[in-house]
């Protein structure tokens, strides 16, 4: 050997080893530069997402945004209440008392969204003020936030709604952008160096952005709980990909953290966890307890979590399926005949049972079949789908059957190709099998029948089988492996935009209903005219709105009330147990001056619950005026009748006291006049009422002749 030349220390390989862990360089020829700049193709899909929703920025709150936001004293506490949203299920910040959390099986806990808009309500909200300027204090004494501010305030509330909807769309848009993103990874670290690894993360990405079903989920400010979840669902599942690679235990945490916070956003996090097992399984070619490895951070993830919600909320089971029909829609209704109320009213009641498991099927199937014509063709888009939208009884309606068809030719379909071809559609098409799975109603109950915002994660699954497919055209139009060109990809790329464009146009167009509640439910109630809960949502609305300017004091005011109540009537007539729309339409015929029928109808509210206690409230101001002006045309055994009843509810009220003593002195029985008016006056605290007050008892005891005590009350009042 030669002098100065020294021997390498490296030992020569027998065999090639081949570097799976690392993430290949693709480049691509012969395409749009941004196809392969993931930089630029970021920001064309964040910006294409804003755009979509960009109309929706001035909207008003809508739907559940009371029940998280606006009226949740939690929320409203700023900071100070994150500590409570923490604590508790998620409707107890609304009801403020404890019990709720039944309302729909299984309880609710998503703290996550709720703690975001207490977050923003401490630095963008003003503190909230009585009509005498003085702070609200929630129960446990701690300042609120004004987070819908009227009257010389509003404009600050639009400022915030302005900040809640602009936080809702840029979530989206980064929701996009990491679905992109991690197709992106799964198909680097896959080694796929074609076309294909950019064009269908790509396609995909556009696909779920522009598609309308998710309109639900963005423009309502409350559907942020379906964004972040899926935001940080992506996430995990991007640093599980990178932690594959770089092995790096920091990676690791950081997937089981993100897993456990999009779970605390929303439950839909645990469609993921076979969604990792696939992308090891069928994309990196590993074997089944390689790929089930994988799923470590995530089942520590969601322990931790499962933890958590048990604290708060306790086991699950044990609990009777709820009873009414807006909690629980798989209950049969069936007449048990008319009742007869406290004032001698005449109302129908109903009795209502669970259904069984197969007559359950029926509807289960049919809304299952619904989303699969809402992915292809989202056309007839509504916000409800409340019974009886889709009816109790299917009978032998086709379209069951169809949906039984679809989903078990899907399901086989998706055990073939994950398991035994290993086909990458089949990962979207199980993966979309699996969200569809938990908010179907088949392992739990969720309350509704279907919803489109339960839609967000499975049209992911959706979005990705397209994409997938209308390459695979491309390849077979072009009889090749892979199109090396984006002219070879023609036919494809024509129908991607067509879907995109008509996606686009209808999202665009689907957004300004979502302007608020009036707006939604009068442009929903053509497609929901089935469901209780829309008519009686619109009743409650066109009610609320009738007493606004201009409206108020017009014959324009008397024809939405009455409009409203044919549509209370309807919801009634699908759920005859409903106290809800006897609430409104007793308001309806307060405000109409029909203060007889505003009695009967509060009491059939009653008669259904006893202690709905708005119903109670009001049935006492409508006892109060209808016995005024039962007294006024001369009625007075009418007028007796109401102010005998609404004293049981005030019996110290001076006012009650002196209109009952009143009504007694005008149907002659002066003892029973002389008893309440003289406890009137030992109630009354507001001198200004001494005056009338004095003039009744001194004329009662006239009529009694009794002359030394009118006398007396005469001087009380100087002499007169």
């Amino acid at each position: 050997m030669a002098k100065g030349k020294k021997q390498s220390k490296k030992k020569p390989k027998s065999v090639a080893v081949k570097e799976v862990n690392k993430e290949k360089s693709i480049t691509l020829d012969g395409f749009p530069s941004f196809f392969s700049n993931k930089k630029v193709a970021s920001i064309i899909l964040f910006a294409f997402s804003f755009l979509l929703y960009a109309n929706t920025l001035g909207h008003d709150y809508t739907q559940d945004d009371a029940i998280v936001i606006y009226e949740n004293d939690f929320t409203k506490k700023g900071l100070a209440g994150i500590p409570d949203l923490l604590k508790y299920d998620t409707f107890r910040g609304f009801f403020k008392v404890e019990g709720k959390a039944g309302l729909v099986a299984g309880g609710r806990y998503r703290p996550l969204t709720p703690i975001m808009f207490a977050v923003a309500a401490q630095f963008f909200a003003s503190p909230e003020k009585d009509a005498q300027g003085e702070p609200v204090l929630a129960q446990d004494g701690k300042p609120l936030k004004d987070l819908n501010p009227q009257g010389v305030n509003e404009g600050k509330g639009k400022t915030l709604k302005f900040i809640f909807h602009l936080m809702n769309v840029l979530w989206y848009g980064v929701s996009v952008v990491l679905l992109y993103l991690v197709l992106l990874r799964l198909m680097s670290i896959a080694g796929i160096t074609s076309s294909y690894a950019y064009w269908v993360p790509f396609i995909t990405a556009l696909l779920f952005a522009a598609h309308p079903i998710h309109t639900e989920a963005v423009a309502n400010i409350k559907g942020r709980d379906e964004i972040m979840c899926m935001v940080l669902s992506l996430a995990a599942v991007w640093f599980a990909l990178r932690a594959y690679t770089s092995k790096n235990i920091k990676d690791t945490v950081l997937t089981a953290i993100l897993f456990f916070l999009a779970l605390m956003a929303k439950e839909m996090a645990v469609a993921f966890i076979p969604f990792i097992f696939m992308a090891f399984f069928v994309f990196m070619k590993k074997d089944f307890m390689d790929s089930a490895a994988k799923l470590i951070p995530f089942v520590i993830g969601f322990g931790a979590y499962l933890v958590v919600r048990f604290s708060v909320l306790g086991l699950p089971g044990g609990d009777e399926p709820p009873t009414e029909l807006m909690n629980n829609p798989f209950l049969n209704v069936s007449a048990s005949g008319n009742v007869t109320t406290a004032t001698g009213e005449i109302m129908a009641l109903a009795n209502y049972t669970p259904m069984t498991f197969g007559e359950k099927m029926g509807p289960i199937f049919l809304s299952l079949w619904n989303y699969l014509k809402l992915l292809f063709v989202p056309v007839s888009l509504t916000h409800d789908y409340y019974p009886r939208v889709i009816p109790a009884d299917t009978g032998s309606n086709p379209l069951v059957f169809l949906g039984m068809i679809s989903y078990l030719l899907l399901t086989l379909y998706a055990i073939w190709g994950v398991f035994i071809k290993r086909f990458h559609a089949a990962v979207g098409v199980t993966f979309f099998l699996v969200s569809t799975f938990i908010i179907s109603n088949i392992p739990l109950p969720i309350g509704v029948n279907m919803a489109e915002r339960f839609m967000f994660f499975p049209s992911l699954g959706f979005c990705f089988v397209v994409a997938i497919g209308l390459y695979r055209l491309a390849q077979y139009l072009n009889q090749k492996k892979e199109p090396a060109k984006f002219s070879e990809m023609t036919v494809a790329n024509i129908l991607v935009g067509l879907m995109v464009l008509g996606f686009a146009f209808k999202t665009i167009t689907r957004n300004p209903d979502w302007k608020d509640n009036f707006t939604l439910f009068k442009t929903d109630i053509a497609k929901s005219g089935d469901s209780a809960k829309l008519r009686n949502a619109l009743g409650g609305e066109l009610s609320v709105q009738s007493q606004k300017a201009p409206y108020i004091g017009t014959g324009e005011e008397k024809k939405m009330l009455e409009e409203s109540n044919k549509h209370l009537t309807r919801a009634l007539e699908i759920h005859p147990n409903y106290k809800s729309p006897y609430l409104i339409m007793g308001n309806n015929y307060f405000y109409l001056k029909q203060f007889d029928n505003a009695v009967a109808t509060y009491h059939k509210a009653l008669h259904i619950d006893s202690g709905f206690s708005d119903a109670r409230n009001n049935l006492e101001k409508a006892l109060e005026q209808a016995g005024i002006t039962a007294g006024q045309q001369g009625k007075i055994s009418a007028s007796l009748k109401h102010f005998e009843e609404l004293i049981l509810y005030r019996p110290t009220d001076p006012k009650i006291l002196f209109f009952l003593g009143s009504s007694y002195g005008q149907a002659g029985n002066y003892t029973k006049a002389l008893e309440n008016l003289l406890k009137a006056e030992q109630n009354n605290t507001d001198p200004s009422n001494n005056a009338r007050i004095y003039q009744s008892i001194m004329a009662t005891y006239r009529q009694l002749g009794d002359a030394a005590n009118a006398e007396k009350y005469a001087a009380k009042l100087g002499g007169g």
